[in-house]
């Protein structure tokens, strides 16, 4: 998969998030949750918009992973 630097931010496409949180064995619950420990305010509604690319993040896709 792809993954895109712009100015030191790294940008990861929906279909890479899905991928990555499904070879962590994470539901898209738990990465809501272990990201809003991190202050990153996510739903898991908001996270299947980004993996169905119903949404595009910009500022924290690089916070991710």
């Amino acid at each position: 998969m792809k993954i895109t630097k712009y100015s030191n931010t790294k940008i990861i496409s929906g279909k890479k998030l899905k991928e990555l949180r499904e070879a962590l064995k994470m539901t898209q619950q738990n990465l809501a949750e272990k990201l809003q420990l991190l202050g990153i305010d996510l739903t898991s509604k908001e996270i299947s918009k980004i993996e169905t690319n119903k949404c595009l993040v910009q500022g924290v896709a690089g916070l991710l992973f």
